[in-house]
């Protein structure tokens, strides 16, 4: 046992020895040794071995990942979270002023736009396959930051499933997720985004100002896209008020919000911020033109103009109820005159007018609305005074009395009250109706007061005379029904035109019928003029 420990103490001491002439001979060699960089020889001064390697080894590196240094700012998720923060208006800047990965940017946003040129869109894994190989050798997290600023600066699109992703259809947690997720590598495709130019914004900020009185202070395509469609949708609410009173009213503007509400919808549903552009630049005339007819029916609605338009449209509605009776050159003409502005697409530069106008028919109006009150009131006195001397010389009038009494003075109260011709005439129908119904109603008590008689002298017959033992009951006398009926319901013609003795006997001989027509058996007939 001693012999075999003498043995591998004398083996491990040599095998220490060579081993520190072999690591003396190597270092000897490498100090003297040329080194070659990618088959091409490397000039090093030094002589002091590590030093030599981690040269030869930085020139390697160098070579291989020759674009390594375009990242000059280290990136992580926080950064990418940074770049989507609505607060968070300024660019990451190095100390001299330089936009930070400038070249690294440059670099991922021409590859991209050859895509994009080629009609292909380059998906978020082609770009990690191809930034971090050499010779870029970036990392994931420089990578993502470098689509997200590329993103955010506007300079690419992205699409998700087919559906475009924009910073105004999508949070910024919801952004965050495509860019960094492994899921989306394949999901997420970009491509190079056309933008608009200066006179394209120019005209989609006096669109703005010609239509919502406000004007974008970004300059990002997004944010005055954002901006635009935000005013559109406020008007658009504006507009669906307005066409609510209109049809409900009939105010004047119809045309100008259909056409807007087609016009500002089409641009609310827009994704694309160059097709927006695109678009508002095409047709800013129909803007321009849409903004001159919207400010004057929008002050409409808001001032006085509304009130007086709503008055003239309520006069005309009792006119029209009522034009049939009226006969009257005054009136007319004043009618004439207002239904002229109230039939415009755009009074409103006329509507000034209508308060004069108006109180013209007003005053002709209720001149021959007095003129036409006097029979009607005459009427229901008259309907008034036949009942009332008909029910006078019942023994039930106090019965009655009351009831009647407010019965004319609820349609007389009708007439003084109302201010349409139509209504006031056929208050006076409805007089001589009343009179009708009441007359008939005393009749129908007189027969329920005779038969009450009869049954009385049927129960209890008086000894007028005797035969035998019987007494002999008297003869009941016979009751006859009254009937009430107007002028107006046997004369079915509403005219007579009579120009010989023939004429008149034949409408007399219609009338005879129709009036025999009503006679009924134990009935008299009370015709009322």
């Amino acid at each position: 046992l001693t012999k075999f420990e003498t043995i591998k103490e004398a083996k491990r001491v040599e095998m220490r020895e060579r081993s520190g002439n072999a690591k003396l001979f190597l270092v000897e060699a490498i100090k003297q040794a040329d080194i070659y960089v990618n088959g091409d020889k490397a000039s090093i001064a030094s002589k002091e071995v590590t030093t030599r390697i981690n040269d030869a080894l930085g020139r390697l590196i160098s070579s291989v990942y020759h674009k390594l240094t375009y990242i000059d700012t280290v990136m992580s998720e926080a950064n990418i979270r940074s770049l989507f923060k609505s607060s968070n208006q300024q660019s990451l800047t190095l100390d001299g002023g330089k936009e930070a990965n400038a070249h690294a940017l440059t670099d991922m946003l021409n590859f991209i736009a050859v895509n994009s040129s080629a009609h292909l869109k380059t998906s978020m894994k082609s770009l990690m396959d191809r930034f971090m190989k050499a010779p870029y050798g970036f990392v994931e997290d420089d990578v993502e930051w470098l689509v997200a600023k590329l993103f955010k600066n506007g300079d690419i699109s992205f699409a998700v499933n087919g559906s475009s992703v924009t910073l105004l259809n999508k949070s910024e947690d919801e952004l965050v997720r495509y860019i960094t997720k492994k899921e989306y590598l394949e999901k997420l495709l970009t491509e190079r985004r056309e933008k608009a130019n200066d006179n394209q914004k120019k005209v989609v900020r006096e669109v703005m100002k010609e239509m919502f009185g406000n004007s974008s202070v970004n300059d990002d395509d997004d944010s005055i896209m954002r901006s635009f469609q935000t005013y559109s949708q406020h008007t658009l609410n504006e507009l669906e008020k307005f066409e609510i009173m209109q049809n409900n009213i009939g105010l004047p503007g119809k045309n100008v919000v259909a056409r807007g509400k087609s016009i500002l919808r089409a641009v609310t549903q827009i994704q694309s911020p160059m097709e927006f552009f695109k678009k508002i630049y095409a047709d800013r005339e129909d803007y321009f033109e849409l903004a001159e007819d919207y400010e004057p029916m929008k002050a409409f609605f808001a001032g006085e103009q509304k009130t007086i338009f709503e008055k003239a449209l309520k006069l005309m509605g009792i006119y029209n109820d009522s034009k049939t009776f009226i006969v009257d050159e005054v009136v007319e003409s004043v009618v004439a005159d207002i239904k002229a502005i109230l039939q415009k697409d755009t009074p409103y530069k006329e509507i000034p007018r209508l308060p004069e106008l108006l109180e013209n028919f007003n005053n002709a109006y209720m001149k021959v609305f007095d003129s036409m009150e006097a029979p009607v009131l005459a009427a229901i006195d008259d309907a008034h005074s036949r009942v009332f001397e008909e029910l006078s010389i019942k023994e039930y009038k106090e019965q009655f009395s009351a009831r009647f009494r407010k019965l004319f003075e609820e349609i007389y109260d009708k007439a003084k009250s109302c201010n349409n011709v139509a209504t006031l005439q056929n208050v006076k129908v409805e007089a001589d109706a009343l009179k009708v119904r009441l007359l008939n109603e005393i009749s129908k008590k007189d027969e329920e007061l005779a038969t009450a008689k009869t049954k009385v002298v049927a129960e209890k017959p008086a000894d007028y005379s005797s035969a035998g033992t019987k007494p002999v009951v008297p003869p009941l006398p016979k009751i006859k029904k009254r009937k009430n009926i107007s002028i107006k319901t046997v004369n079915v013609a509403n005219s007579w035109q009579i120009e010989s003795v023939q004429d008149v006997d034949k409408y007399m001989a219609v009338l005879r019928a129709q009036i025999i027509k009503e006679l009924e058996e134990d009935t008299v007939i009370n015709i009322e003029f």
